[in-house]
Protein backbone atom coordinates (compact mmCIF):
# COMPACT_ATOMS: atom_id res chain seq x y z
CA UNK A 1 0.00 0.00 0.00
CA UNK A 2 2.91 2.12 0.82
CA UNK A 3 3.80 2.39 -3.22
CA UNK A 4 0.08 2.93 -3.81
CA UNK A 5 0.00 6.47 -1.41
CA UNK A 6 3.35 7.38 -2.82
CA UNK A 7 2.25 7.32 -6.30
CA UNK A 8 -0.98 9.31 -5.48
CA UNK A 9 1.35 11.48 -3.40
CA UNK A 10 -0.19 11.32 -0.10
CA UNK A 11 0.79 12.61 3.16
CA UNK A 12 0.46 12.06 6.62
CA UNK A 13 0.04 15.15 8.87
CA UNK A 14 1.54 14.99 12.80
CA UNK A 15 -1.69 12.61 13.66
CA UNK A 16 -1.05 10.33 11.35
CA UNK A 17 -4.08 11.10 9.63
CA UNK A 18 -3.94 11.62 5.48
CA UNK A 19 -4.24 15.16 4.88
CA UNK A 20 -4.80 17.16 1.52
CA UNK A 21 -7.32 19.18 -0.99
CA UNK A 22 -6.42 18.79 -4.26
CA UNK A 23 -7.74 17.21 -7.12
CA UNK A 24 -5.63 15.45 -9.79
CA UNK A 25 -5.68 13.97 -13.76
CA UNK A 26 -9.80 13.81 -12.94
CA UNK A 27 -9.37 11.86 -9.36
CA UNK A 28 -8.57 13.04 -5.94
CA UNK A 29 -5.38 12.95 -5.51
CA UNK A 30 -4.86 12.87 -1.71
CA UNK A 31 -8.24 12.32 0.78
CA UNK A 32 -8.80 15.14 3.89
CA UNK A 33 -9.21 13.82 7.24
CA UNK A 34 -12.61 15.64 7.18
CA UNK A 35 -14.76 16.65 4.82
CA UNK A 36 -14.21 20.06 3.83
CA UNK A 37 -15.30 23.42 5.06
CA UNK A 38 -16.36 23.93 1.27
CA UNK A 39 -18.89 21.21 0.98
CA UNK A 40 -20.63 21.07 4.63
CA UNK A 41 -23.53 22.88 4.41
CA UNK A 42 -24.12 23.34 0.94
CA UNK A 43 -27.39 21.75 -1.05
CA UNK A 44 -25.30 19.86 -3.40
CA UNK A 45 -24.32 17.56 -0.32
CA UNK A 46 -27.75 17.31 1.32
CA UNK A 47 -29.25 15.99 -1.88
CA UNK A 48 -26.09 13.68 -2.57
CA UNK A 49 -27.12 12.04 0.96
CA UNK A 50 -31.04 12.21 -0.61
CA UNK A 51 -29.94 10.75 -3.59
CA UNK A 52 -28.52 7.79 -1.97
CA UNK A 53 -31.24 7.44 0.88
CA UNK A 54 -33.82 6.98 -2.40
CA UNK A 55 -31.69 4.68 -4.08
CA UNK A 56 -31.84 1.98 -1.62
CA UNK A 57 -34.05 -1.01 -1.59
CA UNK A 58 -34.48 -3.45 -4.31
CA UNK A 59 -34.46 -2.53 -8.28
CA UNK A 60 -35.02 -4.77 -11.52
CA UNK A 61 -33.27 -3.64 -14.53
CA UNK A 62 -34.17 -4.01 -18.26
CA UNK A 63 -30.64 -2.61 -20.41
CA UNK A 64 -29.37 -3.21 -23.72
CA UNK A 65 -25.69 -3.32 -24.49
CA UNK A 66 -23.76 -2.75 -28.14
CA UNK A 67 -20.59 -3.35 -28.56
CA UNK A 68 -18.45 -1.70 -31.13
CA UNK A 69 -16.79 -3.38 -34.02
CA UNK A 70 -13.11 -3.42 -33.69
CA UNK A 71 -10.28 -5.07 -35.26
CA UNK A 72 -10.87 -8.70 -33.44
CA UNK A 73 -14.61 -8.49 -32.90
CA UNK A 74 -17.43 -7.39 -35.30
CA UNK A 75 -20.02 -5.33 -34.16
CA UNK A 76 -23.30 -6.63 -32.11
CA UNK A 77 -26.04 -6.60 -29.63
CA UNK A 78 -27.03 -8.18 -26.45
CA UNK A 79 -30.04 -7.40 -24.05
CA UNK A 80 -29.96 -8.33 -20.10
CA UNK A 81 -32.47 -8.43 -17.10
CA UNK A 82 -31.40 -7.93 -13.88
CA UNK A 83 -32.77 -7.75 -10.38
CA UNK A 84 -30.44 -6.34 -7.66
CA UNK A 85 -30.50 -5.01 -3.92
CA UNK A 86 -28.67 -2.04 -2.16
CA UNK A 87 -28.14 -1.49 1.15
CA UNK A 88 -26.79 1.84 3.55
CA UNK A 89 -23.25 0.52 4.79
CA UNK A 90 -22.46 1.46 8.50
CA UNK A 91 -19.52 3.74 9.48
CA UNK A 92 -17.60 0.50 10.06
CA UNK A 93 -18.11 -1.24 6.92
CA UNK A 94 -17.88 1.87 5.19
CA UNK A 95 -13.90 2.50 6.98
CA UNK A 96 -13.35 -1.29 6.01
CA UNK A 97 -13.93 -0.19 2.25
CA UNK A 98 -11.53 3.09 2.94
CA UNK A 99 -8.57 1.36 4.59
CA UNK A 100 -8.57 -0.84 1.37
CA UNK A 101 -6.81 2.20 -0.34
CA UNK A 102 -4.61 2.88 2.84
CA UNK A 103 -6.70 6.02 3.58
CA UNK A 104 -8.24 7.08 7.30
CA UNK A 105 -10.66 9.50 7.85
CA UNK A 106 -11.85 10.83 11.36
CA UNK A 107 -15.22 9.95 12.21
CA UNK A 108 -17.07 12.70 10.89
CA UNK A 109 -15.24 12.12 7.75
CA UNK A 110 -17.01 8.59 7.36
CA UNK A 111 -20.21 9.52 8.36
CA UNK A 112 -20.02 12.31 5.83
CA UNK A 113 -19.20 9.85 3.24
CA UNK A 114 -21.92 7.70 1.37
CA UNK A 115 -21.75 3.80 0.88
CA UNK A 116 -23.55 1.01 0.22
CA UNK A 117 -23.41 -2.53 -0.99
CA UNK A 118 -24.73 -3.88 -4.64
CA UNK A 119 -25.58 -7.51 -4.83
CA UNK A 120 -27.15 -8.34 -8.10
CA UNK A 121 -28.40 -11.51 -10.31
CA UNK A 122 -28.32 -10.67 -14.06
CA UNK A 123 -29.33 -12.84 -16.65
CA UNK A 124 -27.63 -11.96 -20.52
CA UNK A 125 -29.04 -12.77 -23.73
CA UNK A 126 -26.13 -14.54 -24.71
CA UNK A 127 -23.90 -15.19 -21.58
CA UNK A 128 -26.46 -16.41 -19.56
CA UNK A 129 -26.62 -15.71 -15.46
CA UNK A 130 -24.25 -13.83 -13.93
CA UNK A 131 -23.88 -12.89 -10.16
CA UNK A 132 -22.11 -10.07 -8.35
CA UNK A 133 -21.92 -7.80 -5.57
CA UNK A 134 -19.44 -4.70 -4.34
CA UNK A 135 -19.24 -2.42 -1.38
CA UNK A 136 -18.53 1.28 -2.37
CA UNK A 137 -17.78 4.20 -0.62
CA UNK A 138 -18.40 7.96 -1.81
CA UNK A 139 -15.91 10.58 -0.31
CA UNK A 140 -17.12 13.93 -1.77
CA UNK A 141 -14.29 16.97 -1.81
CA UNK A 142 -15.44 20.05 -3.22
CA UNK A 143 -18.25 21.90 -4.81
CA UNK A 144 -18.50 24.20 -7.87
CA UNK A 145 -20.71 25.02 -10.15
CA UNK A 146 -23.59 23.37 -8.57
CA UNK A 147 -21.40 19.97 -8.94
CA UNK A 148 -20.53 18.11 -6.04
CA UNK A 149 -17.50 15.92 -6.72
CA UNK A 150 -14.67 13.39 -5.09
CA UNK A 151 -13.56 10.02 -5.28
CA UNK A 152 -15.49 6.78 -5.04
CA UNK A 153 -13.53 3.33 -3.74
CA UNK A 154 -14.94 -0.25 -3.84
CA UNK A 155 -13.53 -3.74 -2.32
CA UNK A 156 -14.01 -4.86 -5.86
CA UNK A 157 -14.81 -3.32 -9.33
CA UNK A 158 -16.75 -4.82 -12.13
CA UNK A 159 -14.68 -4.61 -14.78
CA UNK A 160 -11.69 -6.51 -12.68
CA UNK A 161 -12.38 -7.94 -9.82
CA UNK A 162 -9.62 -6.25 -7.21
CA UNK A 163 -10.23 -2.50 -5.84
CA UNK A 164 -9.99 -0.01 -7.96
CA UNK A 165 -10.83 3.96 -7.20
CA UNK A 166 -12.81 5.96 -9.11
CA UNK A 167 -13.94 9.71 -8.87
CA UNK A 168 -17.61 10.62 -9.44
CA UNK A 169 -19.74 13.61 -9.98
CA UNK A 170 -23.24 14.49 -8.66
CA UNK A 171 -25.94 17.31 -9.76
CA UNK A 172 -28.08 17.91 -7.10
CA UNK A 173 -30.56 19.56 -9.08
CA UNK A 174 -30.49 16.67 -12.05
CA UNK A 175 -30.19 14.49 -9.56
CA UNK A 176 -27.56 12.54 -11.95
CA UNK A 177 -24.20 10.52 -11.06
CA UNK A 178 -21.70 10.23 -12.92
CA UNK A 179 -18.65 7.50 -12.15
CA UNK A 180 -15.22 7.49 -13.99
CA UNK A 181 -13.50 4.95 -13.78
CA UNK A 182 -9.94 3.87 -14.93
CA UNK A 183 -9.07 -0.10 -15.77
CA UNK A 184 -6.08 -1.43 -17.19
CA UNK A 185 -7.61 -1.32 -20.85
CA UNK A 186 -11.05 0.37 -20.54
CA UNK A 187 -12.02 3.61 -19.04
CA UNK A 188 -15.88 3.29 -17.78
CA UNK A 189 -17.90 6.32 -17.58
CA UNK A 190 -21.27 5.34 -15.76
CA UNK A 191 -24.33 7.86 -15.27
CA UNK A 192 -27.35 7.04 -12.89
CA UNK A 193 -30.02 9.49 -13.05
CA UNK A 194 -33.11 9.72 -10.54
CA UNK A 195 -36.34 10.40 -12.36
CA UNK A 196 -38.68 9.57 -9.90
CA UNK A 197 -38.38 7.46 -6.40
CA UNK A 198 -38.81 4.23 -8.41
CA UNK A 199 -37.51 4.88 -11.99
CA UNK A 200 -33.56 5.42 -12.67
CA UNK A 201 -32.03 5.51 -16.36
CA UNK A 202 -28.74 4.62 -16.76
CA UNK A 203 -26.06 5.21 -18.98
CA UNK A 204 -22.80 2.56 -19.45
CA UNK A 205 -19.72 4.19 -21.66
CA UNK A 206 -16.29 1.82 -21.90
CA UNK A 207 -14.00 3.89 -23.68
CA UNK A 208 -10.20 2.19 -24.76
CA UNK A 209 -7.79 3.47 -22.30
CA UNK A 210 -5.33 5.74 -24.16
CA UNK A 211 -1.76 5.53 -23.67
CA UNK A 212 -1.19 9.03 -23.18
CA UNK A 213 -3.43 10.09 -19.75
CA UNK A 214 -4.64 13.54 -21.21
CA UNK A 215 -5.91 12.14 -24.48
CA UNK A 216 -9.35 12.74 -24.80
CA UNK A 217 -11.64 9.69 -24.48
CA UNK A 218 -12.92 8.76 -27.85
CA UNK A 219 -12.71 5.33 -28.76
CA UNK A 220 -15.98 4.00 -27.69
CA UNK A 221 -16.07 0.01 -27.12
CA UNK A 222 -19.47 -0.23 -25.49
CA UNK A 223 -22.58 1.79 -25.02
CA UNK A 224 -25.14 0.47 -22.27
CA UNK A 225 -28.49 2.35 -21.93
CA UNK A 226 -31.06 1.12 -19.21
CA UNK A 227 -34.09 1.31 -16.97
CA UNK A 228 -34.30 0.80 -13.55
CA UNK A 229 -37.45 0.55 -11.33
CA UNK A 230 -38.11 -0.53 -7.90
CA UNK A 231 -39.30 -3.82 -7.26
CA UNK A 232 -42.84 -3.91 -6.39
CA UNK A 233 -44.73 -6.47 -4.46
CA UNK A 234 -42.27 -8.94 -4.90
CA UNK A 235 -41.85 -8.79 -8.25
CA UNK A 236 -38.37 -9.58 -8.95
CA UNK A 237 -36.48 -9.72 -12.25
CA UNK A 238 -34.17 -12.40 -11.41
CA UNK A 239 -34.35 -14.79 -8.29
Amino acid sequence: MAAFVSGLGLGRGSDGKLQCNRIRSGLVSMVAPSVPDLVRDVKQLRGFHEFFTKASGSWNAERNYHYMEDEDEEASTESSRMTFDVERLGNNDKREVIEIYDKLLDEEGVASCEGFRVSFKTMMENQGLKKSFTNLVFIPERSENNVLSGMYLRDFAYEERRPVPGSFKFNAEERKLILKTEYTKVVSVDSIQLANSDTRIRQIINYKRPEDPDEELSNVMLAGFGVETRVQGGNRFVD
